[in-house]
């Protein structure tokens, strides 16, 4: 708050006034002897209209300034800030008023550091969901907590720093072919109809005009698979701990290896849980991959046809040739 004694009525030792305290007597006493000097000489400025400080609250914030910083500017309380920008406050005293207004607009953050428009942060975050990241992970990764990363997703502010915007980025470029195992991120992209990595160009994706490119099948369809991720598996490149989370994808990596490779060889091509546990855990795999494929209606890859029968073979078939002669 603003520490100004001709508003105070309170010692420094309370809140509010307090009856019987000296220090509040006092104080209480000093401001209506301003006051009583302010009105006679036409000076006297007290509860004034809002509306300047909540447009110049509203520049501050299209600058990228936050609420908190704006308080910790001009020594307001951040509670009185967030109140004015919502309308919820209609008069306050003048010298807030004077306190706010005296902030400069300008397009540089409260530390120092510029400021960038967020909708390619947000952008970024939102694939990333799409491809089942979890916000939980996001935050781990960029070292920051929950909130935050949900608010740059919905793009609560229309600015960030930059050393934030490159640090999104950076998370971006490392995670955007790396799919996630949390499907319930999935859905919830599905349900907004956030783009995944592959609707969005390098070059425009901080481009307020640019659209997310969508191909033939829908990206965010919780029910389809992802061509890219099924591609990856199958060339040995994600395990099946990677692609579990979206079982479209699992499906029809599944369904793809079983062409040329058998449940045994689809478990350890996967690296399926347990499959490197030993003869137990080799067969474990083998069954999952076999009940899989059972369930999903995928046929098991068909074996080689003998170029030359078996000599065991040919002996049995002459045999029963003569015993026809």
């Amino acid at each position: 708050m603003i520490h100004d004694q001709s508003r105070r009525i309170t010692c420094d030792d309370h809140s509010r006034y307090t009856a019987g305290c000296r220090g509040c007597q006092h104080r209480a006493a000093a401001r209506g002897r301003a006051r009583t000097r302010g009105l006679a000489y036409g000076t006297w400025e007290g509860i004034v209209d809002a509306a300047p400080a909540r447009r110049h609250i509203a520049e501050l914030t299209a600058a990228g300034w936050t609420g908190r910083g704006i308080g910790a500017a001009a020594s307001v309380s951040r509670s009185v800030i967030h109140r004015l920008r919502a309308g919820v406050v209609t008069q306050i005293h003048s010298q807030t008023l004077k306190a706010i207004l005296a902030v400069p607009v300008s397009r540089r953050h409260p530390t120092g550091h510029d400021v960038v428009n967020a909708i390619g942060a947000a952008r970024r975050l939102q694939a990333l969901t799409a491809i089942g990241h979890p916000v939980a992970k996001l935050a781990s990764e960029l070292g920051v907590d929950v909130q935050s990363v949900r608010r740059w997703r919905q793009q609560r502010f229309p600015h960030i720093i930059t050393p934030r915007h490159r640090a999104i980025a950076a998370l971006y470029e490392r995670l955007a072919t790396v799919p996630g195992a949390c499907e319930r991120s999935r859905a919830y992209a599905a349900r907004r109809g956030w783009a995944g990595p592959m609707a969005w160009d390098d070059d425009t994706i901080d481009d307020p005009e640019a659209q997310p490119q969508f191909g033939s099948e829908e990206p965010t369809d919780p029910d389809a698979y992802d061509p890219i991720t099924v591609g990856l598996a199958v060339d040995g490149r994600l395990t099946h701990a990677q692609i579990a989370g979206h079982r479209p994808d699992l499906v029809e990596t599944v369904r793809r290896l079983a062409t040329r490779m058998t449940d045994q060889q689809i478990a350890d091509h996967l690296r399926w849980p347990g499959a490197d546990d030993g003869p137990i855990g080799r067969t474990r795999g083998q069954n999952a991959v076999n009940q899989l494929r059972n369930r999903e209606g995928i046929p098991a890859m068909p074996k080689p046809a003998l170029a030359v029968p078996h000599p065991s073979t040919r002996i049995r078939r002459d045999r029963r040739a003569r015993q026809a002669a």
